[in-house]
């Protein structure tokens, strides 16, 4: 595995992302990492949610914690919150639990109103963040979820390699702490589906009806496939 330094840029692949806005109200706003919002503009689910980005020094030397400030400035923009315009968080869901992917969905879950989704695991680092059981949902696999329009189906599945924090958090997890705290859990794939009451998308040639989005965690290092249904 090559080591780089430094944070990458993305000015060498800005044409991939030179696409038109949505204009249906069923949009996904990519936050980076594996970060998604699925919103059909009213409501909205998330993936992970992780603003914080602390430094690799710190990452391999220090400990670590939400970046409170950052994370409040991500949901301002995004208009998520309550009083801040945009549409109903109903859940942060944890795909696993490395600290790229879940040390910000509860502080995120806690400022929306929002349930932490996820496995055992996910429920210990909601528990270390303090938030409410109440507000702590564990996912039984390929058992659908509803959270306001939407379906949320969780699929077991595996971390690709390498996997550098292997295993289950068995404890609350409670920050600042070092990134291995934050072990790799219980990984998931997942498909999502809002119900039937919004317009299907504007494109001419999509296909109508409710729209679903299904993702799939591939074998290979850092990569992540999206696909767009519809039935």
């Amino acid at each position: 595995m090559r080591i780089r330094f430094g944070r990458p840029g993305l000015g060498a692949h800005a044409g991939r992302f030179d696409v038109p806005a949505a204009e249906s109200p069923f949009a996904v706003t990519f936050l980076g990492v594996s970060g998604l919002l699925i919103s059909d503009g009213t409501d909205a689910v998330m993936t992970d949610g992780f603003f914080s980005r602390p430094s690799l020094l710190r990452v391999g030397l220090g400990r670590i914690a939400p970046d409170e400030a950052r994370i409040d400035a991500a949901l301002t923009r995004l208009g998520l919150g309550h009083g801040k315009g945009g549409p109903r968080l109903h859940a942060v869901a944890a795909v696993h639990t490395h600290f790229d992917h879940v040390m910000d969905s509860s502080s995120v879950a806690s400022r929306t109103g929002a349930a932490l989704v996820g496995g055992a695991s996910a429920a210990n680092v909601g528990r270390g963040a303090g938030l409410p059981e109440d507000r702590i949902h564990l996912v039984t696999p390929d058992n659908p979820m509803r959270y306001g329009p939407f379906t949320l189906t969780f699929v077991a599945s595996r971390h690709c390699p390498p996997d550098r924090f292997p295993g289950e958090i068995t404890a609350p997890v409670a920050p600042p702490v070092r990134a291995a705290a934050y072990r790799c859990g219980e990984a998931w794939s997942g498909a999502r589906r809002p119900r039937r009451r919004h317009a299907a998308p504007a494109d001419p040639v999509a296909p109508r009806g409710p729209l679903g989005l299904t993702f799939q965690r591939l074998e290979r290092p850092g990569s992540t496939s999206w696909t767009n249904t519809s039935s």
